[in-house]
């Protein structure tokens, strides 16, 4: 089975990417920002470890990344085998996190669990496997039905689906339900449908389906851990995008309409 804990934490540190890259360009109030973050996790206690410190409110941790002047917000949805962003010098096994990059100093990674969040500064990160990710709506958008077309032939051809018996977690419902203003519409939109995808997907992993075998389920398994690694890479593309300014914006990297037309 998923382990849950797992599940949580990728829908919320996808929420939170969104929100501190939209804060950090100056688009979401800080208020806005802390409301998101906190309505989040509301299981676990808004507070933060700082390098070690002990527990700060969570507004301190706004500080800390405003002392680290980041330019770049990355979501990181680490997984066996690919593990693209991940500081070489971050303590502890690769997790959903919140990358920050571009700052004089370093670079900032921000996790939760269940004693609250935690912010460490790293080394510098190099960025451009990252940018070569980045995702707009367009190349988002044809990425997401390859994904999603390879899955239905492969479960297809297993034949061992059935009608779940249980409902959606809805994790990452709630994690893209109110996105920070100002938010691309067909972004957006792509986004709500990564998120239903990803409920269903997560009830469909933690349960068995036809499978009578230990092979079967096995198979079954391996599939829908592969189609939940495709469709996690379109969000971190799509959450790596938000970093392009937008078309005419003054100083815009010209890399964007290149990126914006990529084949998927």
């Amino acid at each position: 089975m998923w382990p849950t804990l797992l599940l949580v934490s990728a829908a919320l540190m996808t929420s939170s990417a969104i929100w501190l890259g939209s804060w950090l360009r100056g688009v979401a109030a800080t208020d806005d920002l802390l409301e998101a973050l906190t309505a989040a996790a509301p299981d676990a206690p808004a507070v933060v470890a700082l390098r070690g410190a002990p527990p700060a409110p969570l507004p301190d941790l706004l500080r800390e990344v405003r002392q680290l002047a980041p330019r770049m917000t990355w979501l990181l949805l680490p997984r066996p085998g690919r593990t693209l962003g991940w500081p070489a010098d971050a303590i502890g096994a690769p997790t959903p996190a919140v990358l920050l990059t571009g700052g004089p100093t370093g670079s900032g990674l921000l996790r939760h669990d269940r004693a609250g969040w935690r912010w460490d500064v790293t080394e510098v990160v190099p960025c451009s496997p990252l940018e070569a990710e980045m995702l707009t709506a367009r190349p988002g958008a044809r990425a997401l039905a390859a994904a999603v077309n390879g899955a239905a032939d492969r479960l297809e051809r297993l034949a061992l689906d059935r009608p779940a018996t249980g409902s959606p977690p809805r994790a990452w419902e709630r994690a893209v339900r109110r996105l920070p203003p100002g938010t691309d519409p067909q972004v957006e939109a792509l986004l709500v449908r990564l998120g239903d995808l990803r409920d269903v997907l997560d009830l469909a992993v933690a349960e068995e389906g036809a499978a009578v075998t230990a092979g079967e389920a096995l198979a079954r398994s391996g599939e829908l851990r592969t189609v939940i690694g495709q469709l996690d890479d379109v969000v971190t593309g799509i959450v790596g995008g938000l970093n392009l300014p937008g078309p005419g914006t003054p100083g815009s990297d010209p890399r964007s309409s290149r990126i914006a037309e990529r084949p998927a």
